[in-house]
């Protein structure tokens, strides 16, 4: 008996992401399977659903790159600001112009850090997401 099949057995709900070809495009499917114990608890049946989730699926690595994207354009940006105050503040004597030009390079370094956070923690819902194993 496949794996799958020995968990949903042993009274697991087992959902799985399966990729499908068709005649004209490649689509995502969603299956789950669970089974129906009698008023005993002795196994009834097989409980299988299905559907389409190809649509959710592309929706998702879309939103998943312009992530990336975003995140990636704003570090670059913001390591060439602190760059450039790290600049300004070795090279002025003015008390309250390297206030501000520190402030700028405490706020580049938030802003990095904070990106590192969303990122990671991108990664962490991504791989604990239960639903579809793959």
């Amino acid at each position: 008996m496949p794996t799958r099949l020995k968990k949903a057995a042993s009274g697991e709900f087992v959902r799985m992401g399966i990729p499908a070809q068709g005649q004209h495009r490649r689509a995502m499917l969603d299956f789950s399977i669970r089974l129906v114990l009698d008023d005993q608890n002795l196994l009834n049946c097989w409980s299988l659903e299905g559907g389409n989730i190809t649509e959710i699926k592309c929706r998702e690595k879309h939103l998943d790159t312009l992530q990336r994207v975003l995140r990636r354009n704003l570090r670059n940006e913001l390591t060439a600001t602190k760059g450039y105050a790290e600049i300004l503040a070795n090279s002025i004597d003015d008390p309250t112009l390297l206030e501000h030009a520190n402030k700028t390079i405490k706020g580049a370094e938030d802003l990095l850090n904070f990106s590192e956070s969303a990122r990671q923690l991108s990664q962490t819902v991504q791989s604990d997401d239960p639903a579809l194993p793959l």
